[in-house]
């Protein structure tokens, strides 16, 4: 009989670090108002925040001195060329211009310390209030979503390979109906922690 016969090797699930996902600012701003932004994203990294705000709180053309929106430029030129509105101050949780992009690009300095790097994004966006208490979704909805997204990123391929196997479906992770079917699930359990919490 061989020495190596008497070990017995257990082998775990492979663990990604779980942490706190970085708030989008608009989130942090008005949490009713943008409680999209913690259903649909996962922001890892400063760089995701960046491109979350870029790509989903982009100003529509807007008057530069009423701030009224609207669905096209020559629609905004019209309306300036006019002259007849007054003068607004802005509402900050409409979006970012391209100028407040700009700046969030720049002000990206690797070299300084995520949250540091964060509230420099916060201060772009919303330049008249005070930097937030955290940068990150650690408490309340916040904290919840984090942990379910951490959770489905463990367990969630296996809990839909599962589902999939007792359907008697083809489980191939390249599988659209794979695919689908882990985003489904993903979204649903957002919904039902976010849900509960109301309750």
């Amino acid at each position: 009989m061989d020495d190596d016969d008497d070990f017995v090797f257990v082998s775990y699930p492979p663990r990604t670090r779980a942490f706190f996902h970085f708030a989008c600012p608009f989130y942090i701003y008005d949490p009713e108002k943008h409680q999209q932004c913690l259903l649909t994203v996962g922001l890892k990294s400063i760089e995701s925040v960046i491109e979350h705000i870029t790509k989903h709180h982009s100003r529509s053309p807007y008057c530069a001195r009423c701030y009224r929106k609207f669905n096209s430029l020559i629609d905004r030129d019209d309306h300036v060329l006019s002259g007849r509105c007054k003068k607004r101050s802005p509402d900050p949780s409409d979006g970012v211009n391209e100028d407040q992009k700009a700046s969030m690009i720049i002000a990206n300095d690797h070299h300084c310390s995520d949250k540091r790097r964060w509230n420099r994004m916060w201060s772009i966006v919303y330049p008249a209030t005070e930097w937030p208490r955290s940068p990150y979704l650690d408490r309340g909805h916040g904290l919840k979503a984090s942990m379910a997204r951490d959770f489905w990123d463990l367990y969630g391929v296996q809990l839909v390979t599962e589902t999939l196997q007792g359907q008697r479906l083809p489980t191939g992770q390249d599988n659209n109906t794979h695919g689908s079917l882990y985003q489904l699930g993903l979204q649903d359990l957002l919904n039902v922690v976010v849900k509960q919490e109301e309750h």
